[in-house]
């Protein structure tokens, strides 16, 4: 005979509780730690837009390299890729150059003006 009798109602709203309770806290925490990866991405390209286009324009860095190192030392692990576009030409001063990052499911642009 089992010690227990699931045919009455006493004493199993704590073991209720605590069953429910564990199972909503942990689908919590798979929201709370996919909306923390989400946010990891959005600031690692909003990085990657800004310090690539800056080290592109003032010492003519390929954008792809400082990508790959920011990307290393925020160890992501989603895919990277770049678009420059350049108005009207890449070299010649007083140009818009815009570079735009997709990462993963994060996206980010910066915008300057060639000096």
């Amino acid at each position: 005979m089992l010690p227990w009798n699931f045919k009455d109602e006493s004493g199993s709203a704590i073991l209720e509780l605590v069953v429910f309770g564990f199972a909503l806290q942990l689908l919590v925490m798979i929201a709370g730690l996919n909306v923390l990866a989400i946010q990891k991405d959005q600031i690692t390209a909003e990085s990657i837009a800004r310090h690539s286009l800056r080290s592109y324009l003032l010492s003519q860095t390929d954008p792809e390299s400082t990508a790959r190192e920011i990307i290393d030392e925020s160890k992501s692990k989603s895919n990277l890729s770049l678009n420059l576009v350049c108005e009207p030409d890449c070299e010649k001063p007083a140009s818009v150059v815009t570079l735009e990052v997709n990462l993963g499911r994060a996206k980010a642009a910066a915008t300057m003006v060639h000096p």
